[in-house]
């Protein structure tokens, strides 16, 4: 990045990209070119795309976007949409009297920061229109940068976690954000107290790279244990199980399951009996005791059998219901 003067610096959901001169350029002729960059987030390596789209109106007040699927840009009084593959912008619309900085995209909103008057403000991504959302006092935001609110974690579990005796399972965990991430994973067995995972514990931390996957397995190895596992996963991370059964004198048998939210209270599953067995797992990681109802219906639709199910609080019972 040495070689590369860097005026923008922004970044969707997937890639990190910065607007700029190559070192020696003359930055205040008229007709210097101005070059689109995606940029790696472990190196710092720059790669160039193609020249930056829009015909720029004023050397200062330029912003690229932080946090959205779509690249935008402030130039003075103007909203821009950048094509990442090629650098290409397409005008928005005006934004009036207001001229943006600082532009983050936070919970379906594209948010500035404007130093006259020192206000944060809303711009509508179709039309480029501002709105204030706060005025602000005791700082000046002229040229500032905004940061998103850092978004909680959501805690995701696997209610079957089983290994050895025939059992091997695999949780797959990739980071589609732009980000370095880490989080921690755990185990719990069916009692409730930590499950030890061979060459893992009962509790790990997952480091995930940018577009990166990582995979912890749990071999089939020794007799059978069982419990469950929670990953508290970070926006932009995705997760899922891999159970694989191994019997002698057949194939071995595998299965994708995706993770689930812990606060999650109703599921809708496909069964069949004819040939095969069908079971569920049901986990209560809360401390407070629940009661789950099941309904089955047949293919026409008819209610063929209900059964409620007491799971007591994690630290007094398993928490499986097989």
């Amino acid at each position: 990045m040495s070689s590369i003067i860097f005026f923008a610096l922004g970044s969707t959901t997937t890639g990190l990209y910065a607007a700029g001169w190559p070192a020696g350029t003359n930055t205040q002729a008229a007709n210097a070119t101005i070059y689109f960059y995606s940029i790696d987030p472990q190196t710092a390596a720059a790669t160039q795309i193609g020249q930056f789209g829009p015909g720029l109106g004023s050397f200062y007040a330029w912003s690229l976007s932080t946090g959205s699927s779509t690249l935008y840009f402030a130039d003075y009084q103007n909203l821009y949409s950048i094509d990442t593959p090629s650098g290409k912008a397409t005008l928005i619309g005006g934004t009036s009297s207001v001229i943006p900085g600082g532009l983050t995209y936070e919970n379906g909103k594209l948010y500035a920061a404007s130093g006259s008057p020192t206000a944060v403000w809303t711009l509508n991504t179709t039309s480029g229109a501002a709105t204030q959302s706060a005025s602000v006092t005791g700082a000046g935001l002229a040229f500032a940068g905004l940061a998103p609110i850092t978004p909680p974690v959501t805690p995701q579990v696997l209610p079957q976690f089983a290994f050895g005796g025939g059992w091997y399972t695999a949780l797959y965990f990739t980071n589609l954000s732009a980000a370095a991430v880490s989080f921690t994973v755990s185990f719990t067995a069916d009692n409730g107290t930590p499950l030890v995972v061979p060459s893992i514990g009962s509790s790990t931390t997952v480091n995930l790279a940018p577009q990166a996957t990582a995979i912890l397995e749990a071999q089939n190895v020794g007799a059978l244990s069982e419990g469950y596992a929670i990953a508290s996963l970070p926006a932009g991370v995705i997760g899922y199980g891999v159970f694989r059964s191994s019997a002698p004198g057949r194939a071995d048998q595998e299965a994708v399951v995706p993770l689930s939210g812990v606060s999650s209270q109703s599921s809708t599953l496909i069964w069949d009996d004819t040939n095969l067995v069908t079971g569920v797992a049901i986990v209560n990681p809360s401390p407070v005791a629940n009661t789950v109802s099941i309904r089955v219906w047949d293919t026409t639709g008819n209610l063929i059998g209900t059964s409620r199910s007491f799971l007591k609080k994690l630290v007094e019972h398993p928490a499986f219901c097989r």
